[in-house]
């Protein structure tokens, strides 16, 4: 399993293109899904997403992490090297910290 990491945030590449993931959660669980593409901080951290993304309304979990969001684009935050993320991928931190949001 390949994965991507920033500091406290993992991303991990989903073997779908959006368009599958749109028609899956479209048959199982909604009408259909609304993308978002402005700029977000991930899980409230100083980890800011530019790209395209999907808040999914209901948390899964994968690796042990509640998952909630799907990503494409670009991660910064400081002291670290932004993450160019190309493709679906799930995104989480690091479970168990003290302080989610004050994690670097």
């Amino acid at each position: 399993m390949s994965y991507r990491r920033q500091g406290d945030i993992f991303a991990f590449p989903l073997p779908y293109t959006w368009e599958d993931l749109e028609k899956a959660f479209e048959i199982c669980y909604w009408n259909s899904l609304t993308f978002h593409h402005e700029p977000t901080h991930i899980n409230n951290t100083r980890h800011i997403l530019t790209g395209k993304y999907l808040n999914l309304k209901r948390e899964y979990s994968l690796f042990g992490q509640l998952v909630n969001l799907v990503v494409e684009g670009v991660v910064k935050a400081p002291d670290h090297t932004p993450m160019k993320l190309e493709g679906p991928h799930a995104i989480g931190q690091t479970a168990f910290l003290y302080s989610p949001p004050e994690a670097d």
